[in-house]
């Protein structure tokens, strides 16, 4: 994608109009920049969480335990992914939770492990709902999509107060993990993830 920046028309010089008829107008305007120069990734990350494998190997207060042999995981994330920041200022995200899933909970880490962001909505999600996350400060926010009624809710009260939430990439590369409280003998949601690279173009 081509790059784009926010302007706004700080000047501009009146033409006068003889009997009322433009032939040819020229117009001599001065823009002012508001914002960086902004490249949007087109690629969505996508994060498509375990599928159960395996035997049920116990049940406990009619709750089912997996043991998974396709994919091995520790800490109880399903997945993770690697993406990169290339300019030189950190990238906004909007980032899309896929129903269903419940408390979902993403971490930006860096590749030797070191966390540099965190988010957790605590709700529960279902399987013909979505979560939008936006981290761009003019547009920042929290919504709930329902996918049969396309009526949006604001949930920015369900977030984790904990966490940053609205996550930001750094320059350079990094690691973002995903994990969900819901049931592993249920199938999880996916997870879309798209970044903002601003630059500082001469």
């Amino acid at each position: 994608m081509e790059y784009y920046c926010e302007v706004i028309i700080k000047s501009i010089i009146k033409t006068e109009l003889n009997n009322n008829i433009i032939i040819n107008l020229e117009v001599d305007f001065i823009l002012e920049q508001l914002t960086n120069w902004k490249k949007e990734e087109d690629k969505l990350f996508e994060i498509k969480p375990n599928k159960t494998s395996g035997k049920r190997y116990n049940e406990h207060n009619n709750k089912y335990y997996f043991k998974l042999n396709r994919i091995k995981y520790t800490n109880q994330y399903n997945e993770k992914i690697k993406i990169s920041n290339n300019s030189y200022l950190a990238s906004d995200t909007l980032i899309t939770i896929n129903g269903p899933t419940k408390d979902p909970y993403l971490k930006l880490e860096n590749i030797n492990g070191k966390v540099i962001s965190e988010l957790k909505i605590n709700a529960e999600i279902n399987e013909n709902e979505k979560i939008i996350i936006d981290s761009r400060l003019k547009t920042q926010s929290i919504i709930k999509v329902d996918l049969k009624t396309e009526k949006s809710y604001n949930i920015y009260q369900y977030q984790d107060f904990k966490y940053t939430n609205f996550i930001q990439i750094p320059p350079g590369n990094y690691h973002i993990l995903y994990s969900s409280n819901l049931s592993k003998d249920k199938q999880v949601g996916n997870i879309n993830i798209k970044k903002f690279e601003e630059y500082i173009l001469i």
